[in-house]
């Protein structure tokens, strides 16, 4: 018979999490598991009507029907919400020849809906929140034409909505905007439960006019921020350890015998900090990362997830076999820095040094599809926390800024690269500090013990490589130890 286990509260915080795409600051584990220790349900009532509501609109039925069953029913908002009627809200933008009039606002209960009395401000879109708008002479997405609206009004939130697509957009005066996707599509079924309960506890009504100021989504996404510098510190780790792979990767395919070790270090972390600015403009829309063309041919962004695709309907293993990826990345350095004149893509050149293809013009054409991949992931992705709050959390580079990246950059720059003489191991240690010891040195330590597993040899490695957090002796005793004595000393 198969035990089954509690899922722990940040599990399932986690789970949903990793099934809504955000961009910007969101909501920390920390501050999720303080505000929510579980989250909202829906009793079996409304469970029933939200699967009758959601079939119907799915068989045919009126979108907006639906979309006032969400509002009204399932979020509780009731009387609260008001739905069309907000002409006096509307904002001009002179500059693009059009204005913004929210669908619905959220209010305070029997009071009008004015700039003081709204919680939430809503918008009713043809397409998708966040794609641009192609039959606009402004092709901002909705949900940046709603944070406009939100700002203009000192309103935080702001909710816009195709039916299917429910993105939740925290605007702050002066901060960055930040979205999140809801897909309404999967919601009756019982594997997204977590996913709907997220939604409904995140806006419930109760979340608006219930509960104590600081308890309310604005200030638990600000209490959220605090981690920001612990997030540049982690980003900087990262993008260290992708400058590594890509080493490593070059060291497999070769270059001149000309061509030092500095040069192929200060080469890769080139590649890196281009990476990292891509993935900084297309977040930003300084790139046309929503332009059919870039997106296919080109996007840094977009790479990352066609090649997690590519592993999961293959093995990663075959990627090591091809060199695609490498050379699109290639091709996007060079169009940033020349520019692309094309009747369906334009890009004007930016021929700063930092995309001069002339200043590693040795650089090899052979790096590894998987290579490319665990470098994209290594800067999309970073660990922020420690013990029962650490987290693995898709990093926004709409959040950062320029400072950010400077200061990644400079830590960079303290390391530098030589050519080994012999096997290098790379030991345990704190992120970014971990130490590598050419392996003849390892040896001649091991040397005046009985083996590797003598705890005196454990205990010479703490001592001698102690600042690089590589741990006590009894733990690396317990590291060094033969499997099966290993599982006694725990």
């Amino acid at each position: 018979m198969n035990r089954r286990f509690p899922q722990s509260r940040d599990a399932g915080h986690q789970e949903w999490l990793s099934l809504v795409e955000v961009s910007g600051p969101f909501l920390s584990l920390p501050v999720l598991r303080s505000a929510w220790p579980s989250l909202d349900s829906l009793d079996k009532r409304r469970r029933e009507r939200l699967r009758i509501e959601h079939a119907t609109w799915q068989a045919g039925g009126d979108r907006r029907a639906w979309i006032g069953y969400v509002l009204r029913e399932l979020l509780r908002w009731d009387d609260a919400v008001h739905i069309g009627g907000l002409d006096a809200l509307t904002v001009q933008v002179p500059e693009h020849d059009t204005s913004i009039t929210p669908s619905f606002a959220l209010a305070v209960p029997r009071q009008e809906p004015k700039p003081d009395t709204i919680r939430l401000l809503g918008m009713v879109s043809k397409g998708h929140p966040t794609a641009r708008m192609r039959t606009s002479g402004w092709a901002a997405t909705p949900a940046d034409r709603m944070a406009q609206l939100c700002r203009h009004h000192g309103v935080e939130l702001g909710l816009v909505t195709d039916g299917r697509w429910w993105t939740l957009v925290w605007a702050p005066k002066g901060g960055v905007t930040t979205t999140a996707v809801f897909d309404a599509i999967p919601w009756p079924e019982a594997a997204e439960r977590d996913v709907l309960r997220a939604f409904v506890s995140l806006l419930d009504v109760d979340r608006f006019f219930s509960v104590p100021e600081g308890e309310r989504l604005p200030a638990l996404l600000v209490a959220s921020l605090d981690n920001q510098e612990e997030i540049t510190e982690a980003l900087g780790i990262r993008v260290r350890q992708a400058v590594e792979l890509l080493v490593t990767a070059i060291g497999r395919a070769g270059v001149r015998d000309d061509v030092t070790a500095h040069e192929v270090y200060r080469g890769a972390v080139v590649v890196m900090m281009r990476v990292v600015f891509l993935l900084f403009a297309e977040e930003r829309r300084l790139l046309p990362a929503d332009n059919e063309i870039y997106a296919a041919s080109y996007s840094a962004g977009r790479l990352c997830a066609e090649l997690e695709q590519r592993a999961i309907e293959g093995t990663e293993e075959e990627l090591a076999h091809t060199y695609g990826a490498w050379h699109r990345l290639l091709a996007v350095f060079e169009a940033v820095y020349r520019g692309v004149d094309h009747p369906r893509l334009t890009m004007h050149p930016h021929d700063g040094s930092l995309f001069d293809p002339d200043t590693s013009a040795w650089m090899p054409l052979t790096i590894d599809d998987q290579t490319v991949l665990h470098m994209l992931r290594a800067v999309q992705y970073v660990e922020v926390g420690t013990g029962r709050n650490r987290e693995r959390r898709k990093l926004s580079f709409r959040s950062l800024d320029v400072e950010q990246i400077g200061y990644v950059y400079e830590g960079l720059l303290s390391f530098d690269g030589r050519r080994a003489d012999g096997a290098v191991v790379g030991l345990v240690g704190k992120p970014g500090r971990e130490e590598e010891v050419e392996l003849i040195d390892l040896e001649a330590i091991a040397a005046g013990f009985d083996g590797t597993t003598d705890a005196g040899f454990a205990a010479k490695l703490a001592e001698k490589y102690k600042d690089s957090g590589i741990g006590t002796a009894g733990a690396l005793a317990r590291r060094l130890a033969p499997l099966d004595e290993a599982a006694e000393l725990l």
